[in-house]
């Protein structure tokens, strides 16, 4: 059986434009998302300590990507795939990162078992036969050490040459065990 990983933000939450959305609703200072041409948040807003403290709202509101409906069919409807969701915590004092994430997860995917969730910045240590990510950098990590393993990067503002949600799924279901 396969392992798939899929990382969360950015892949199956649509989170930076309600994160701007919200940024923008706070200071005044709106960035379009078309705009976030890397993936260093903080290059892009003026107060970037101020988006941090906004994360935890973004996140309960954030809609998922439009072709996460997909992942759906992965995780409900096969048995030839082990699927987690490996994700960063963040750190925030005031809110508990990984309990909105699972809630959000609850919401949107309530079929999903959220005991496959991993929480982690150090992706790379977490073994699978498959990772599907946003950050470039992270995939590259990630491959390097799992050499066996196959990394897609999920297309956005800041990964212009990356693949839909939804052609990296159709490719996945066609992996044999």
């Amino acid at each position: 059986m396969k392992t798939i990983l899929f990382d969360m933000d950015g892949v199956l939450v649509d989170l930076i434009p309600t994160w701007l959305h919200v940024y923008g609703l706070e200071t005044g200072e709106f960035v379009h998302p078309d705009r976030i041409d890397s993936y260093a948040l903080q290059k892009h807003v003026s107060d970037y300590a101020k988006l941090v403290t906004l994360l935890p709202q973004a996140l309960l509101e954030a809609p998922p990507m439009i072709d996460s409906s997909e992942f759906n069919d992965l995780v409900l409807h096969n048995d030839k795939f082990d699927v987690y969701i490996v994700t960063h915590a963040f750190e925030n004092r005031q809110y508990s990162i990984p309990n909105i994430k699972i809630d959000w997860m609850r919401h949107y995917f309530p079929n999903f078992d959220v005991n496959n969730m991993i929480f982690t910045s150090q992706k790379h240590l977490i073994n699978g036969d498959v990772l599907v990510e946003d950050s470039e950098k992270v995939l590259e990590k990630w491959e390097a050490n799992n050499p066996e393993g196959e990394g897609f990067l999920v297309h956005a503002p800041y990964n212009p040459n990356g693949q839909s949600l939804w052609s990296i799924i159709r490719i996945i279901m066609g992996m044999q065990s």
